[in-house]
């Protein structure tokens, strides 16, 4: 690999951390130049879900960005036992009431929460939060039972 010293376009490190709140423990990580091994972020990262499962790590809750959203890898984490949770692009589509697919941006989400049926995966339960500036981020996790504040 040739040394740029400076940012490359199309190379990524994508980590895999445990924590308890105080520490951060590394799990697992992978450098991707799609370029290079042909395989995406979520790829990589479906790949250490596995790895860390197949280590003997059996995580409370697994925190995942937007980017890793993706139905493939919340599916995975549901096969291995794993619940999640996870910030949601406001385009997302949702079920809240056996009426069809919405945008998750176009609901009233009380501050406790809504279950929802996430399109392509299941019920989950989302919430919004808003920034001071009012900007909304819409979270969803699998544990049915989370609320909000």
């Amino acid at each position: 690999m040739v040394n740029h010293h400076a940012v490359v376009q199309g190379i990524n490190l994508e980590s895999l951390v445990w924590s308890d709140g105080e520490k951060i423990v590394p799990v697992d990580c992978r450098l991707s130049a799609k370029a290079e091994d042909n395989q995406t972020k979520n790829d990589h990262a479906r790949a250490m879900f596995s790895t860390a499962k197949e280590r003997g790590f059996e995580p409370e809750l697994v925190m995942v960005d937007s980017w890793y959203a993706s139905l493939a890898n919340l599916k995975q984490l549901r096969s291995q036992g794993w619940a999640w949770l996870c910030r949601l692009k406001s385009s997302r589509q949702v079920d809240p009431d056996d009426t069809g697919n919405r945008a998750i941006a176009e609901l009233d989400i009380p501050e406790a929460g809504l279950q929802v049926h996430l399109k392509g995966y299941g019920f989950t339960n989302v919430f919004r939060t808003v920034t001071p500036y009012g900007d909304a981020q819409h979270w969803a996790t699998s544990q049915l039972d989370m609320r909000g504040c």
